[in-house]
């Protein structure tokens, strides 16, 4: 879009949402007098370095997609305590995200393939966050405060290949998915024992991780995956699981044994699946 300019647009009063795809404009105006706007979304914008105005905003939702930060690698959130979903998506030149704790009703953040950040700040204040998506952080190596959410449902996070380990989760008790999928370099998940509501377990390709303690109180666990988890040398209690129904594991993984364990134990399996051609 061969956009140069938002002339007007501090006149819209009405407006709720406002969606900038591939412009070319090189600075936005300020958008303080937008008091209803609920949705804003700058994506594929190279020239938009900073949104004058955003702070004391009604926001609900806020985008950014594919954004330059202008020589500048940390981003501060403004104190927006209406907003509920965060997506940064795509801005590899970002070290740092700054100003999380000033979002207190945010229910849902994604930060995916933001390849510079080593640590997301001030996790421990998002007292509503209820779904966190991380992926695709080479660099990210710490979730410092992510134990302190409780009310999370749901933690993805996938292919961040730097952390090595996370804080112990076994105060997480609303937990009902953790997908830690191609973290190559996490040793351990502590505290997962204790995940009582958690229904989904997916360590895929977590090649480092060494033992995880004994599960038998995840009584309402319904799929488990550690396909690719080569060093799992422990793993006690998946012959009290009743509830899980899907169960993938590698064949040739060094807790071998296990696959035979849960066939012979298992009392609510609809399927065990052993992937044959992984390790």
């Amino acid at each position: 879009m061969n956009l140069n300019s938002l002339n007007g647009l501090e006149n819209l009063h009405l407006l709720t949402t406002l969606s900038l795809w591939y412009a070319t404009l090189e600075r936005l105006p300020s958008l303080a007098n937008l008091s209803k706007l609920k949705d804003l979304e700058v994506c594929y914008c190279p020239n938009v370095v900073e949104i004058p105005g955003m702070g004391g905003l009604a926001l609900e939702e806020l985008t950014l997609y594919e954004q330059s930060s202008g020589g500048k690698p940390s981003l501060d959130l403004p104190c927006l305590v209406n907003l509920k979903r965060l997506y940064i998506r795509s801005c590899p030149e970002l070290t740092e995200v700054t100003g999380l704790g000033r979002l207190v009703s945010l229910e849902w953040l994604t930060v995916e393939s933001c390849t510079s950040i080593r640590q997301l700040f001030d996790l421990s204040e998002l007292k509503n966050l209820k779904e966190l998506n991380l992926s695709d952080g080479q660099s990210l190596t710490d979730l410092i405060g992510v134990d302190r959410l409780e009310s999370l449902r749901k933690l993805r996070m996938r292919r961040c290949c730097s952390v090595r380990k996370l804080p112990n989760l076994s105060s997480l008790k609303n937990l009902e998915t953790l997908e830690l999928v191609g973290c190559t370099e996490l040793t351990e998940v502590e505290g997962v024992e204790g995940l009582e509501s958690l229904m989904e377990l997916n360590l895929f390709n977590c090649r480092s991780i060494t033992e995880l303690g004994n599960l038998s109180a995840l009584k309402k666990l319904r799929m488990f995956d550690i396909v690719g988890c080569t060093k799992l040398i422990e793993l006690d209690g998946l012959d009290e699981l009743e509830e899980l129904r899907y169960l993938e594991m590698g064949k040739r993984m060094r807790a071998r044994y296990l696959a035979k364990s849960a066939a012979r134990y298992g009392k609510g399996l609809a399927a065990l699946l052993v992937d044959q051609s992984t390790n």
